[in-house]
């Protein structure tokens, strides 16, 4: 199995740096907009909007790149599979996650994709797994219970706190499984830009799928707020940020591309306090360090997933 010398184990060299700051800027400052979405247009109809423009974007550079986009109808079910766990599933439960979350809390909680995307790698890939990703896993365990020790140890559990938690576990846990499934596509060599496209059109016919069945209306918030947080996310946060993701998996795979969500966090959680008011305490200090912490153990006791062939 031939890797690439990142995925090897080698420096980072300037332009994997670089890419690194951009993504931790972009996916930092997104938790923040994803508030301006909550409120009038339900989640999956905002999101349903945002990847139809994405999508446009997206065909527009495969054809000025002349990106092949025709693959046999097996390849397609890995798009599907794609478009259900990284782009809809998972926004939808950000989106639900973070009615009930500060983003900044929202953020930290996300960060257990990686823990996660170990476990599956072992499972669906084979990958060994050391006695360091178990404490990495403990660690993280240890830090989101200080994050809700107040509510934990309260006489009445906080409901909102425990909904919130739970939606942003399970979306950390639909995107272990998309991590995954793109490590096996960069194995294949299918092009990262194509990908993305038929994950993300696959996805919004999955939204548009959910808010027909549930009844939801296909309404539009004209507000800035809503309209710049629209734009942002569809430019920046999925179109630029998946773009350069999947470049930097193909750099140096998987588990060590997803490094970047260690850091992001940090953004959001400055952003969350100046703009939200999102209360700094010696709690979710040291929770949201040990939670940080014990991903990066994890990650570091696992093998990324190559990205070379077989």
């Amino acid at each position: 199995m031939a890797t690439t010398p990142a995925a090897s184990g080698q420096n980072l060299n300037a332009g994997d740096l670089a890419i690194y700051s951009v993504l931790v800027l972009i996916w930092g400052a997104s938790f923040l907009f994803i508030e301006y979405q909550l409120g009038v247009v339900a989640p999956e109809v905002s999101i349903f909007y945002r990847y139809v423009l994405t999508v446009v974007m997206m065909v527009a550079l495969c054809l000025w790149r002349r990106e092949p986009m025709r693959f046999p109808w097996r390849m397609h079910g890995r798009f599907v599979l794609l478009g259900l766990t990284f782009f809809s599933i998972n926004y939808n439960l950000i989106y639900q996650g973070q009615t009930h979350l500060t983003s900044g809390l929202a953020a930290i909680l996300f960060t257990m994709c990686l823990f996660f995307t170990t476990l599956n790698a072992r499972l669906f890939l084979g990958h060994p797994m050391s006695g360091q990703v178990l404490l990495g896993g403990l660690v993280g365990l240890a830090g989101l219970l200080m994050i809700f020790s107040d509510s934990l140890f309260a006489t009445a559990i906080d409901h909102e706190l425990t909904v919130g938690a739970l939606f942003m576990l399970g979306a950390g846990y639909f995107v272990s499984i998309a991590n995954v499934l793109t490590a096996k596509l960069a194995q294949l060599k299918v092009p990262s830009i194509a990908a993305n496209t038929w994950g993300m059109f696959y996805g919004l016919l999955v939204n548009a799928a959910i808010a027909l069945v549930g009844g939801a209306p296909f309404n539009f918030d004209w507000r800035p707020g809503y309209v710049v947080s629209l734009v942002y996310l569809t430019v920046f946060s999925t179109m630029v940020g998946f773009v350069l993701y999947f470049v930097l998996v193909r750099r140096i795979g998987s588990a060590r591309a997803s490094y970047f969500t260690l850091l992001a966090p940090f953004v959001a959680v400055v952003l969350s306090a100046l703009v939200e008011g999102m209360a700094i305490t010696p709690a979710l200090i040291l929770g949201g360090l040990a939670v940080l912490a014990g991903n990066f153990l994890a990650m570091r006791g696992a093998r990324a997933p190559a990205t070379g062939s077989a």
